[in-house]
């Protein structure tokens, strides 16, 4: 006759259905306790999810325009100048049923885009980004060195086409290899 584990256990004094913490349900429940928000965040809430993320221009040039302003002044006063500029020309924002208002944002799911958080996405893809203009440098370089030859071989001189010479990008010594 076969017997199944727990009864091997339970014969040898060892209670394999012993329930840790108390008896378990009887029904498969979440790990989470899953409650619901209060009316006002619930209403909040779905109103975040049902709206688009929009961006406004207002601080970015007031911002820039004040920076633009102070001119060889010293970073922290220039930037502080700007700072102070673009915030005292923000159009106030209230959106319905806020109970604080003036955002950084003028929309609901709305971007802020101060100088130095809107670049965070170039600043990080610099690397990508210089690799694919290098690419794009090359593949010009090949073009205007086509163009230059007259679409000819190269050595083969056309006395028609007169292109003035390309100059290498700043800061690369003229006369050294491309790529």
């Amino acid at each position: 006759m076969t017997r199944t584990l727990a009864e091997v256990l339970e014969q040898s004094g060892i209670p394999i259905r012993l329930q840790a913490g108390g008896k378990a349900p009887d029904a498969v429940v979440d790990r989470e306790v899953k409650k619901e928000p209060c009316p006002r965040a619930k209403k909040l809430r779905d109103l975040y999810f049902q709206t688009l993320s929009s961006a406004t221009n207002e601080f970015p040039y007031w911002y820039t325009r004040k920076y633009s302003e102070l001119e060889g002044e010293i970073p922290v006063v220039r930037r502080a100048a700007a700072l102070k500029e673009a915030f005292s020309h923000l159009t106030p924002t209230i959106l319905p049923g806020e109970l604080l208002v003036m955002g950084k944002a003028h929309y609901y799911r709305g971007s802020f885009p101060m100088p130095w958080l809107s670049e965070a996405y170039y600043m990080a893809k610099e690397d990508e980004l210089i690799a694919n203009g290098e690419e794009c440098l090359k593949v010009l370089l090949v073009a205007a060195d086509a163009v230059r030859a007259g679409g000819k071989k190269a050595g083969e001189s056309s006395s028609r086409i007169a292109i003035p010479e390309v100059h290498p990008p700043h800061g690369q010594p003229s006369g050294t290899a491309r790529g």
